[in-house]
């Protein structure tokens, strides 16, 4: 571990100690990351989620194009990504009614017998390489109507400053993709979530190079699909328990 993430990671993890250096829970979120051994995102062994989610972060909400919101969630987007410019970052903040247990949002997020549940586009998602000792890969296909997007991804689930972080990225693996597939770029999908006044607060970051001309679709549509994703996935984590 490299003294610069000591220090960064001090400064968050000091704030959860009392007085006499005892580890000290302040919310349920933290709690539930602790009973799943979800341990501080390592710098050196994943550097570039943690220079993503930082950019991420980083970009001024001035800077954002606002597309919808609702009492729910809010869906932004930043067209100028250092990543790639020709295709945008959307920003999805979520607020939910109440406290959403962690370990839900978790299986909502990265597991097949979950996720179909509410996005009804996933055809294939399970663990292509799950190693404690190695990197988590995440092989996911999905089918829409004229188009079938596959995906292989490192997937690292950890906490980053005062959040719970489910973070995404391409893998660089050579991989056989399925057969009228389209084989995808995953730049960043960052899940940041938080916990406030009893309620769950997920933030997410979507970043993709979907390798389509299909995304020139009306901005009209990209809305209203994207609305779509985000009333199913909010539906579901308040009806889960």
């Amino acid at each position: 571990m490299g003294c610069c993430e000591t220090r960064d990671q001090s400064k968050y993890q000091n704030s959860y100690k009392s007085a006499s250096g005892a580890l000290k829970i302040v919310n349920k979120l933290r709690t539930e990351a602790l009973n799943l051994s979800i341990n501080y995102l390592n710098r050196d062994k994943n550097i570039d989620i943690w220079d993503k989610a930082l950019y991420a972060h980083g970009i001024p909400q001035k800077d954002m194009k606002k597309l919808t919101e609702t009492e729910h969630f809010s869906i932004d987007i930043f067209e100028s990504s250092k990543y790639s410019s020709d295709f945008p970052i959307i920003k999805i903040s979520f607020t939910l009614d109440n406290y959403v247990r962690l370990i839900t949002i978790i299986n909502a997020i990265t597991t097949y017998e979950n996720r179909h549940k509410w996005d009804s586009a996933i055809k294939l998602m399970e663990n292509y390489i799950d190693d404690p000792e190695k990197t988590r890969i995440i092989h996911s296909v999905f089918e829409y109507s004229l188009y079938k997007p596959e995906f292989y991804e490192e997937c690292v689930i950890s906490l980053f400053h005062n959040s719970v972080l489910i973070g995404f990225q391409s893998s660089n693996m050579d991989f056989e993709y399925s057969p009228g597939a389209v084989a995808c770029i995953t730049y960043f999908s960052l899940y940041f979530i938080k916990e406030k006044e009893g309620k769950t607060y997920m933030t997410v970051y979507l970043h993709t190079d979907p390798k389509t001309s299909l995304v020139l679709i009306s901005k009209n549509v990209v809305t209203q699909k994207l609305t779509f994703w985000c009333e199913n996935l909010t539906r579901y984590l308040e009806n889960t328990r």
